[in-house]
């Protein structure tokens, strides 16, 4: 169907409502006219920013009613959508790289919120009918190299400087060549969520065995927006990133081999 003609009403529904029994429904392009329609309807200043719309959406009914639960805008892969719904960071997925890297746009049709239980399998249908041919998720513990920190924790500047001890939390800054770069993303979370999130930004797995660590941190990611290939890429070198996390928290990095929980993302034989 040509998405450009006009949409009766009921069409929204048809497509996009979830039949008695239906756990959840995978909508892949082309998308019908009324999607754009209703996208601008929800969000008209978004709209007007971002006239093309999401690539991805989760939506979810409730009372009656469609709600955007998710939007996600630009180049979308396979990465994302373990991320969103399972929870697993890109430098956590092994396996089939097509398959990671694989583009996404579709949206997700649920009624209420996704349980975890129902998480696994239903990102293993999504990726397959993107993909094409069944896949399967499977966790594996591997030995892998990792970024260890060790130490006494001690909140410092970036200078190394110790900061005073107190309830306030200081934000650690996560940069490369310069604290100047922009802040990009301001996140907080559990100590985990933290290595995470900063073995994210520099494509490797951190194990973080700090004594006295704070429970909850704030961290600031810098990162360049423009620049030449080498300065953005200088924003999440490994090297330069660690020693400033080295000055801000006391500890000692070191590369070691680890035993981690990681995802494989595996194509599965199709029965004959």
């Amino acid at each position: 169907m040509d998405s450009t003609e006009p949409e009766k009403p009921h069409r929204f529904v048809e497509v996009y409502g979830l039949k008695e029994g239906e756990p959840f429904r995978w909508v892949s392009p082309p998308f019908i006219a009324q999607r754009m329609e209703w996208y601008r309807k929800r969000d008209p200043i978004q709209a007007d920013s971002v006239r093309e719309g999401p690539q991805v959406m989760q939506i979810s009914w409730r009372d009656g009613q469609p709600q955007a639960d998710m939007q996600a805008f630009g180049r979308i892969d396979m990465r994302f959508i373990i991320r969103h719904f399972l929870g697993v960071f890109p430098q956590e997925i092994e396996g089939d790289a097509l398959l990671a890297g694989h583009p996404v746009k579709g949206d997700l049709v649920v009624n209420g919120p996704v349980l975890p239980e129902d998480s696994h399998a239903m990102v293993e249908k999504i990726i397959g009918e993107v993909a094409g041919s069944p896949v399967g998720l499977t966790f594996r513990e591997v030995e892998r190299p990792a970024i260890v920190f060790r130490g006494q924790w001690r909140a410092s500047d970036v200078t190394g400087t110790a900061l005073p001890n107190g309830r306030e939390i200081h934000p650690i800054d996560i940069f490369g060549e310069n604290l100047s770069d922009p802040v990009v993303r301001t996140q907080s979370g559990a100590i985990k969520q933290f290595a995470r999130s900063l073995g994210e930004w520099i494509n490797k797995p951190i194990v973080l065995e700090a004594i006295g660590a704070p429970s909850e941190l704030i961290w600031r990611l810098h990162h360049l927006r423009q620049g030449t290939r080498e300065a953005v890429a200088k924003c999440r070198d490994p090297q330069l990133v660690c020693k400033h996390i080295e000055d801000q928290t006391g500890l000692q990095s070191a590369e070691e081999v680890q035993c981690l929980r990681q995802l494989f993302i595996e194509r599965r034989a199709t029965s004959a």
